[in-house]
Protein backbone atom coordinates (compact mmCIF):
# COMPACT_ATOMS: atom_id res chain seq x y z
CA UNK A 1 0.00 0.00 0.00
CA UNK A 2 1.46 3.30 -0.96
CA UNK A 3 2.39 5.74 1.45
CA UNK A 4 -0.36 8.47 2.18
CA UNK A 5 0.60 12.41 1.65
CA UNK A 6 0.08 14.43 5.08
CA UNK A 7 0.98 17.46 2.93
CA UNK A 8 0.59 19.33 -0.48
CA UNK A 9 3.62 21.43 -1.67
CA UNK A 10 2.67 25.01 -2.23
CA UNK A 11 2.49 25.00 -5.93
CA UNK A 12 -0.51 21.78 -5.38
CA UNK A 13 -1.91 24.41 -2.94
CA UNK A 14 -2.13 26.83 -5.28
CA UNK A 15 -3.80 24.89 -8.03
CA UNK A 16 -5.92 23.53 -5.88
CA UNK A 17 -7.18 27.14 -5.48
CA UNK A 18 -7.21 28.11 -9.07
CA UNK A 19 -9.38 25.33 -10.18
CA UNK A 20 -11.24 26.05 -7.24
CA UNK A 21 -11.93 29.64 -8.26
CA UNK A 22 -12.39 28.83 -11.98
CA UNK A 23 -15.35 26.50 -11.15
CA UNK A 24 -16.96 29.15 -9.23
CA UNK A 25 -16.38 31.63 -11.75
CA UNK A 26 -18.25 29.47 -14.14
CA UNK A 27 -21.20 29.07 -11.69
CA UNK A 28 -21.49 32.96 -11.89
CA UNK A 29 -22.49 35.32 -14.56
CA UNK A 30 -20.05 38.32 -15.31
CA UNK A 31 -22.91 40.67 -13.64
CA UNK A 32 -22.58 38.38 -10.23
CA UNK A 33 -18.78 38.60 -10.65
CA UNK A 34 -18.70 42.10 -11.14
CA UNK A 35 -20.94 42.55 -8.17
CA UNK A 36 -19.56 40.26 -5.97
CA UNK A 37 -15.84 41.91 -6.50
CA UNK A 38 -17.81 45.60 -6.42
CA UNK A 39 -19.30 44.68 -3.01
CA UNK A 40 -15.46 42.63 -1.72
CA UNK A 41 -14.13 45.92 -2.69
CA UNK A 42 -16.25 48.68 -0.84
CA UNK A 43 -15.79 46.48 2.09
CA UNK A 44 -11.87 45.78 1.85
CA UNK A 45 -10.35 49.66 0.41
CA UNK A 46 -13.46 52.21 2.04
CA UNK A 47 -14.67 49.71 5.39
CA UNK A 48 -17.82 50.29 3.76
CA UNK A 49 -21.00 47.71 3.66
CA UNK A 50 -23.58 47.26 0.79
CA UNK A 51 -26.26 49.29 3.02
CA UNK A 52 -23.41 51.82 3.69
CA UNK A 53 -23.08 52.14 0.20
CA UNK A 54 -26.82 52.36 -0.27
CA UNK A 55 -27.02 54.88 2.25
CA UNK A 56 -25.39 57.24 0.94
CA UNK A 57 -26.52 56.38 -3.00
CA UNK A 58 -29.47 57.56 -1.70
CA UNK A 59 -28.51 60.77 0.22
CA UNK A 60 -26.67 61.74 -2.94
CA UNK A 61 -30.22 60.80 -4.60
CA UNK A 62 -28.10 58.80 -7.27
CA UNK A 63 -26.08 61.69 -9.00
CA UNK A 64 -22.53 62.23 -8.74
CA UNK A 65 -21.74 64.68 -6.46
CA UNK A 66 -19.58 66.92 -9.15
CA UNK A 67 -21.35 66.28 -12.62
CA UNK A 68 -24.55 65.49 -11.03
CA UNK A 69 -24.77 62.02 -13.98
CA UNK A 70 -26.98 59.36 -12.85
CA UNK A 71 -23.71 56.90 -13.91
CA UNK A 72 -22.55 54.16 -12.10
CA UNK A 73 -20.91 55.69 -8.83
CA UNK A 74 -17.60 54.77 -6.84
CA UNK A 75 -16.08 56.10 -3.51
CA UNK A 76 -14.22 59.14 -3.87
CA UNK A 77 -11.66 59.12 -0.66
CA UNK A 78 -8.79 60.96 0.65
CA UNK A 79 -5.39 59.62 -0.07
CA UNK A 80 -3.96 61.08 2.66
CA UNK A 81 -6.24 60.35 5.04
CA UNK A 82 -8.22 57.39 3.91
CA UNK A 83 -11.71 59.04 4.58
CA UNK A 84 -14.61 58.74 1.95
CA UNK A 85 -15.54 62.16 0.96
CA UNK A 86 -18.28 61.25 -1.48
CA UNK A 87 -19.44 59.40 -4.36
CA UNK A 88 -18.52 59.84 -8.10
CA UNK A 89 -19.07 59.03 -11.54
CA UNK A 90 -15.97 57.07 -12.97
CA UNK A 91 -15.29 60.52 -14.75
CA UNK A 92 -14.94 62.62 -12.09
CA UNK A 93 -13.05 60.47 -9.76
CA UNK A 94 -10.48 59.84 -12.08
CA UNK A 95 -10.74 63.60 -13.12
CA UNK A 96 -9.66 63.94 -9.45
CA UNK A 97 -7.53 61.28 -9.15
CA UNK A 98 -5.58 62.75 -12.24
CA UNK A 99 -5.17 66.32 -10.73
CA UNK A 100 -4.05 64.68 -7.79
CA UNK A 101 -6.45 65.99 -5.40
CA UNK A 102 -5.15 69.21 -5.67
CA UNK A 103 -7.67 72.44 -5.79
CA UNK A 104 -5.05 74.82 -7.17
CA UNK A 105 -4.72 72.51 -9.63
CA UNK A 106 -8.50 72.12 -10.74
CA UNK A 107 -8.90 76.03 -10.51
CA UNK A 108 -5.86 76.49 -12.69
CA UNK A 109 -7.42 74.17 -15.07
CA UNK A 110 -11.02 75.82 -15.32
CA UNK A 111 -9.67 79.49 -15.84
CA UNK A 112 -7.62 77.76 -18.76
CA UNK A 113 -10.54 76.40 -20.08
CA UNK A 114 -12.53 79.74 -19.62
CA UNK A 115 -9.93 81.78 -21.13
CA UNK A 116 -9.61 79.49 -24.62
CA UNK A 117 -13.66 79.82 -24.47
CA UNK A 118 -13.13 83.74 -24.30
CA UNK A 119 -15.23 83.83 -21.27
CA UNK A 120 -12.47 85.62 -19.22
CA UNK A 121 -11.16 88.15 -21.37
CA UNK A 122 -8.09 89.77 -21.20
CA UNK A 123 -4.29 87.52 -21.23
CA UNK A 124 -4.05 84.13 -19.42
CA UNK A 125 -3.00 85.19 -15.71
CA UNK A 126 0.33 84.00 -14.18
CA UNK A 127 -0.09 81.00 -12.03
CA UNK A 128 3.26 80.49 -10.35
CA UNK A 129 3.67 77.34 -7.64
CA UNK A 130 0.07 76.20 -8.74
CA UNK A 131 -1.54 79.69 -7.15
CA UNK A 132 -3.83 80.81 -9.10
CA UNK A 133 -4.88 84.27 -7.58
CA UNK A 134 -8.46 84.21 -8.20
CA UNK A 135 -11.36 84.07 -6.17
CA UNK A 136 -13.79 81.21 -7.39
CA UNK A 137 -16.49 83.57 -6.84
CA UNK A 138 -15.06 85.67 -9.87
CA UNK A 139 -15.86 82.66 -11.69
CA UNK A 140 -19.79 82.92 -11.49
Amino acid sequence: MPAVRKYFTEEERAAAAYEKTKRWRARMSPEQRADHYFKQNLKAKYGLTMEAYEALVEAQQGLCAVCGTEDKLFVDHDHGTGDNRGLLCQNCNFGLGHFRDNPDLLMSAAVYLLQQQNLLGGPPRETGNNEIGLDPKELS
